[in-house]
């Protein structure tokens, strides 16, 4: 049950958002998906089929004029993509109904351009769609922590990745954070078990990372290439995800992107009681080790799990970070046992925040009450 105590101070942060709901024809709140330096994609839900229209303009500014733009529309779900925009630039958005009052507004900011060098700020999370108090406090500390970008793990909805769990479960939790933040996530088993439900909600840039389905896709922010595979598919050699994957990592490592993250949902290595994926291991470290991926993060066990840095052949220039992040809401997970890798390990509610500069990634572990549980850098020369 959510405490009277987290609901409040969540709707609290929430009203202090530049977002606000006026009446009852948005069912959904907006949210953001697949940023880039030049374009996002916004997304939200009316509960009535109904006209809506977006319109925006740079943040900030009393002078700037709004461009109004109409949204595709997939029954009561209504997305717009817009571009072009100005990179590492802050706009103010509204979605107007076909009177044109006002249903919500907020603002996005768009990606850096590659190398300029600034600093991003990725919040990682993963196995929290229950809608606990837990899940609430930890979506409080990711908005107090400002991030610009939001990873999920998987298992976003629990018990079964239904549509009719997503707003208590996903949207109503984060409701200070997705008009805001965009979100980019993977499948977790849960989610898996109703995946259309999760492909009618979420839009991922699958056309422009060349993948067939948006269960798996790729993007850059900033000056990191991000690739999110879907572990609930098959990932041997053979496999249309794999094939996929090996052209993806060939074709970032030749633009010479500077960091490489990869997040999926069952963690190659854990001390919890899901224990190591094999099939990750066998299949998928060495295709990670050949292209210079830097982090790898995973969830499904409830609970943070870090490594050092790791290398299967032991050569130190191939060596990853490897973390589990799968304490977001649901029941958490206690170690079962020692594990020779696994170098740090919380059965505590949390997410991951990580600083990403040209030459360093700075990982915190945060806890739902603010305490940081772990912290770890990688450097690049």
């Amino acid at each position: 049950m959510r405490s009277k105590g987290v609901i409040i101070a969540a709707i609290l942060l929430f009203c202090a958002a530049p977002c606000l709901a006026t009446a009852a024809e948005l069912a959904r709140l907006p949210y953001l998906q697949s940023p880039t330096s030049n374009s996002i994609r916004i997304a939200w839900y009316t509960s009535i089929d109904e006209t809506t229209t977006l319109s925006y303009r740079l943040a900030n500014s009393s002078t700037a004029p709004w461009r109004r733009v109409r949204p595709t529309r997939n029954e009561l779900q209504h997305s717009v993509n817009l571009s072009p925009l100005l990179p590492d630039t802050r706009y103010s958005y509204r979605v107007l109904d076909a009177s044109g009052q006002r249903l919500a507004q907020s603002t996005f900011s768009t990606a850096p351009r590659r190398g300029v060098g600034k600093t991003i700020r990725f919040a990682v999370i993963g196995d929290s769609g229950t809608g606990s108090t837990a899940q609430y406090r930890v979506a409080i500390q990711m908005q107090l922590w400002r991030p610009n970008l939001l990873i999920h793990t998987g298992d976003l909805v629990y018990p079964a990745g239904e549509e009719k769990d997503y707003t208590a479960n996903f949207f109503l939790p984060y409701l200070s954070i997705l008009p805001r933040i965009p979100l980019m996530p993977s499948i977790g088993n849960h989610d898996a078990m109703h995946v259309d439900d999760y492909l009618s909600v979420f839009l991922p840039p699958s056309e422009s990372s060349k993948s067939a389905t948006k269960r798996y896709y790729s993007f850059n922010y900033g000056n990191a290439h991000v690739v999110a595979l879907d572990s609930t598919l098959p990932l041997t050699s053979d496999s249309t995800q794999r094939h996929w994957l090996e052209a993806d990592l060939t074709k970032s490592t030749t633009r010479s992107q500077r960091w490489r993250i990869v997040f999926f949902h069952h963690p190659p290595f854990s001390a919890g009681p899901h224990g190591d994926t094999t099939t990750i291991q066998e299949e998928l470290i060495p295709l990670f080790e050949q292209h210079g991926v830097d982090a790898v993060f995973s969830g499904h066990d409830h609970a943070y799990e870090r490594t050092a840095r790791y290398s299967s052949t032991g050569d130190p220039h191939t060596s990853i970070l490897y973390v589990v992040s799968g304490g977001g809401g649901a029941d958490l997970y206690a170690q079962l046992g020692p594990h020779p890798l696994i170098t740090k390990y919380e059965s505590r509610y949390h997410f991951v925040g990580i600083r990403l500069s040209r030459s360093s990634l700075n990982l915190q572990a945060i806890a739902d009450n603010g305490t940081v549980l772990d912290s770890f850098r990688l450097a690049k020369p």
